[in-house]
């Protein structure tokens, strides 16, 4: 999408959805200030956004057409409603409490970016128009990404014997959030049926991501990332190059050997550190408690605490408890899938399991530019769940669950909204 096409877009958007498009564009900037809560709640930006946004969605949509209701969004209230009603019981022992009040907003965040999603995303324009406005909130983390390499570190983290490069941010998953869907962003429109760009250009296009982004994985040191981004490349080889699967095997080989080869021992150096522990436990030589830097141990003791828990609580959730489980409902688990077991238990568990099924079936529907987005941002949150919680961080669900209100239209819906486009184009 250019950029007067963008501008059009926003300019067509009703006054209630505006706002989000700036949230969407300020994000990079809004979470350098993590740090201020330290000082004050009341200073905190993150805070304030993250209190006003529920309020200012609920305030846009209330007079809005509710969307047409499919398989998805029965599957997402199922869960919501397991989130919400554990989060109502938390409210009993901690409503005047500003942890309560912080936890609550944070696991509560996927339920109504969704459902806000659901009134804005109507159509694959609106979606793009999205998509691009991400892409031009990431020129700022290139900006602070650039300034640190060439000028001065804002905050360099040491860990497992490696320097990581994170700015002024909470933790470098927020750098790894825009190079990860960037990348998704960028070879969506390069397959897009839509886009002008001759075969030179998308392969310039291809090698400049590329480029730009190594840089930025060496430099974070962050192995979920690098995982992360070697599917999505390797998914945009297979489709790009469907019809000869053989062809994009050979190319990813082909590339992943020549960036081995042309800085083998910084990524060597970078990379080989982080994975230390695993081979260690692997060789025999540590307990395999130690494996993924120690995350399983941590998986092993917070599972066993879950399961001495009342059976109830086992099925729905420990917020059900009425103890305090606030430590377990963020970040502190290091995965997203042991999260969600504490936050809704085994049903809310197997619902989110069974609506990231049926989103997959509604993907591979979809051919080209759309298979590739829906695949992609797909792996790519199965992938960072394992060991990261994704799903707490607010620049992650704006584009992710865009793109999953976007498959969750009724494709009847979507034939229609684009011959009501050809038609007022013709007229």
């Amino acid at each position: 999408m250019k950029f007067k096409e963008w501008k059009e877009w926003y300019k067509s958007l009703p006054k209630g959805y505006k706002w989000f498009v700036w949230l969407i564009l300020l994000r990079p900037l809004i979470d350098n200030f993590y740090y201020l809560k330290e000082i004050s709640p009341f200073l905190s930006p993150l805070y304030i956004v993250g209190l006003l946004t529920p309020i200012v969605i609920f305030y846009s949509v209330r007079t809005k057409k509710k969307p047409l209701q499919t398989d998805l969004d029965t599957n997402f209230r199922l869960w919501g409603g397991i989130v919400i009603a554990g989060i109502i019981f938390m409210a009993f022992t901690g409503i005047f409490t500003l942890p309560f009040w912080i936890v609550s907003l944070k696991i509560s965040a996927p339920i109504y970016l969704f459902i806000f999603f659901r009134y804005f995303i109507r159509s694959r324009k609106d979606l793009d128009g999205v998509l691009q406005t991400f892409l031009y909130s990431s020129l700022v983390i290139i900006c602070i990404f650039s300034y640190e390499t060439v000028v001065h570190p804002l905050n360099m983290v040491h860990t497992r014997g490696i320097e990581r490069y994170q700015g002024s941010y909470a933790d470098v998953f927020n750098y790894a959030i825009y190079v990860s869907f960037s990348t998704i962003i960028n070879y969506y429109f390069l397959l897009s049926p839509h886009s002008t760009l001759s075969r030179t250009a998308k392969i310039r296009n291809v090698i400049i991501n590329l480029v730009l982004a190594t840089a930025m994985l060496i430099k974070m040191s962050h192995v979920a990332t690098d995982v992360v981004f070697l599917a999505i490349n390797g998914i945009y080889f297979l489709v790009a190059f469907r019809r000869n699967a053989a062809s994009a095997i050979i190319i990813v080989i082909v590339i992943a050997g020549i960036v081995y080869s042309y800085d083998a021992e910084t990524i060597d150096n970078n990379i080989m550190p982080l994975i230390q522990t695993d081979v260690n436990v692997y060789a025999g030589e540590e307990d395999d408690a130690y494996y993924l830097h120690g995350r399983v141990g941590r998986w092993e003791r917070i599972t066993g605490i879950f399961n001495e828990s009342p059976l109830f609580c086992q099925l729905f959730g420990l917020p059900f408890t009425g103890a305090n489980p606030y430590a377990f409902l963020t970040g502190g688990v290091h995965s997203d899938y042991l999260r969600n077991l504490i936050c809704a238990g085994y049903v809310g568990l197997i619902i989110y399991l069974i609506f990231l099924y049926n989103l997959l079936r509604r993907i591979l529907k979809h051919l080209s530019g759309m298979l590739y987005l829906g695949l992609a941002t797909l792996s790519a949150l199965l992938l960072y769940s394992v060991s990261v919680t994704p799903t707490v961080y607010p620049s992650f669900l704006y584009i992710v669950m865009s793109i999953f209100a976007f498959f969750a239209i009724p494709k009847d819906v979507l034939v229609m909204s684009e011959k009501n486009k050809v038609t007022r184009l013709a007229a």
